[in-house]
């Protein structure tokens, strides 16, 4: 984990990377998701909200992800609090 991170990282530059290949959002856009990324490992829950029916799985919408005529990134993950650990399930441009 990178120095003053709490959480560990799991699968988020794989999904990142399955987004880029399918919506070849603009390298502005890709850099932005990808420091956004690296806030979760400070705190997971930070703008994002547990999605119903399931107790580990969270949704964020990347703040100022605006893009293609008002849609925006959005990336569900899997918190594991017992090992301190956020599992990348997928991103995805949604209008």
């Amino acid at each position: 984990m990178a120095e003053g991170a709490t959480w560990e990282l799991l699968g988020f530059l794989e999904r990142f990377d399955a987004w880029v290949a399918l919506d070849d959002p603009s390298e502005e856009l890709r850099r932005h998701v990808l420091r956004w990324i690296f806030t979760r490992s400070e705190d997971p829950f930070s703008y994002a909200r547990r999605e119903p029916g399931f107790d580990d799985l969270w949704v964020a919408v990347v703040p100022d992800s605006e893009h293609e005529g008002g849609r925006v990134v959005a990336c569900s993950y899997w918190v594991d609090p017992l090992r301190r650990q956020v599992r990348c399930d997928n991103f995805g441009s949604l209008s």
